[in-house]
Order: C-alpha cells, then structure tokens, then sequence
C-alpha cells in the first residue's frame, strides 16, 4: 500500500509538471491556482471529437460558472497554450451566458445548479470539472477531491464517453476513484 501512495503522488506529480505556475513555495500554494492546473493538466489527457475545433491552431475555451474565488485560480491559464492551442478563459454568472467552450468548471456557489448545468451540456463534447463534492456521482466528469493538503480528482467515464469525450487510461491510473457502468 505504500509503495502505491508513492507511484500515485510521483504520477501526480509528473503530470502538474507541465503546468505554468509562477514558483511559489510548497507551503504558500494557492489552492484555486492548483486546481485550475489540475484541469489544465486534465486536458492534457482528453481527446475531443472530430470536428469540435475549427483547426489544429483554434483556440480551448475554458468557462467558470460561478462566482467564488475558484474563477480566480484560473486567471493564470489566461493566454497559456494546451498544444498549439491558446487558452481562453470566460466567467460566466449562469448558464444563460453560456456560448460554448470546450471545459466548463463549476464553482462551490452552482452546488444547487448543477443537475440543470448537466442537462443543458447532456449532449455536447464539454468537460464539466467541478470540486462540488460528489461532482462525478452526479454526472460530471471530473470531480476535484481535497484530502487532507492534497487535491485529488475522480473520473466518470459514463459521463465522458456518452459525448465522445476520450480520458486517456493514463488519468485513471491516476484517479482515486473511475466511475464506469454506474459503478
């Protein structure tokens, strides 16, 4: 068992690799910064249906719903690149303001939102990521889990896979928790 505690937080660990955090010491991390690189990171991870970009160059519409200071953390990913593709990040104070994008995170304040959220999204190639606690059982894909001083995530493949959404195998390896054929 404590040698998988190990392998998990050194894959963890190789994964937010990749992310532009400015540097900042271990103790001092912003928690809404990590989890906006932890959904970047993600996104390393998905492959959307053909067809969802215009061109290999267009851009990854990142959307916040909500207005706690999550939205915040993902000011830094603002003009970063995923690939050859920049990132565009939009706040959105409900789902009227929606208008398309390729992620959309859901803050703490859309809790009670989030059964109508997923049913406007039920048939587009959007990943929903979200820290609401049992984010995933309620059909998100990606739920953030903190425990303790770590973040870590669950996966509901259901949700993902229903609009073509590809998690790479890699990420479950990852998860605390796969959520596939409602188990």
């Amino acid at each position: 068992m404590r040698i998988w505690n190990l392998l998990h937080k050194l894959l963890l660990g190789l994964i937010l690799v990749g992310f532009p955090l400015p540097i900042v010491a271990a103790e001092t991390y912003d928690e809404n910064q990590l989890k906006a690189a932890i959904t970047y990171n993600v996104a390393k991870f998905v492959k959307w249906p053909d067809g969802t970009f215009v061109d290999a160059k267009a851009p990854l519409v990142i959307c916040v719903i909500g207005n706690d200071r999550v939205a915040a953390g993902f000011e830094s990913l603002e003009g970063q690149f995923l690939g050859e593709r920049p990132i565009k990040i939009y706040y959105l104070a409900s789902m009227d303001d929606y208008q398309g994008g390729h992620i959309l995170y859901v803050t703490h304040s859309k809790d009670y939102h989030v059964d109508e959220i997923l049913t406007v999204l039920q048939d587009s190639p959007v990943l929903t990521v979200s820290d609401i606690e049992s984010f995933a059982r309620r059909g998100g894909m990606v739920s953030l889990l903190k425990m303790r001083k770590n973040i870590r995530f669950a996966i509901n493949l259901d949700a993902s896979l229903s609009v073509d959404l590809k998690i790479s195998s890699k990420l479950h390896a990852l998860a605390t928790e796969v959520i596939r054929n409602g188990d």
